[in-house]
C-alpha cells in the first residue's frame, strides 16, 4: 500500500496558475455575458422597430378604411343608416339566443 503524505501544498508557482486560469474564467464568462446582453439588446431594438412598423402600417390601413367609411356614407345617407339598422337588429337578434 502506498501512504499518501499530507504536506500542505507550498508550491507558490502552481496557486499562482490556479489563480491566474480562474482570471481568466472570469474575464471570458464576463466577456460572454456582456456579447448575449448586447445580442439580446440588439435583438429588442429589431422586434421594437418592427411592431413600430406594423403599428404604423395598421394605423394608416385604418385611418384609410375611416375616410373611405366617411365618403360612403355622405355619398349614401340613407343606404348607410338602413345597413346600420339592419346590422344593429342582427346583432341584438343574436345576442338575444345566448
Amino acid at each position: 500500500m502506498a501512504a499518501h503524505s499530507s504536506r500542505p501544498i507550498t508550491d507558490r508557482g502552481g496557486m499562482e496558475s490556479v489563480r491566474e486560469k480562474a482570471g481568466d474564467i472570469k474575464s471570458s464568462l464576463q466577456d460572454m455575458g456582456s456579447t448575449a446582453k448586447q445580442m439580446a439588446q440588439e435583438q429588442f431594438e429589431g422586434v421594437r422597430d418592427t411592431m413600430s412598423t406594423y403599428y404604423e402600417q395598421g394605423r394608416e390601413r385604418a385611418m384609410d378604411l375611416e375616410q373611405s367609411l366617411e365618403n360612403r356614407v355622405r355619398e349614401r345617407p340613407i343606404s348607410s343608416i338602413l345597413v346600420a339598422t339592419g346590422l344593429g337588429f342582427l346583432i341584438g337578434m343574436l345576442w338575444m339566443r345566448k
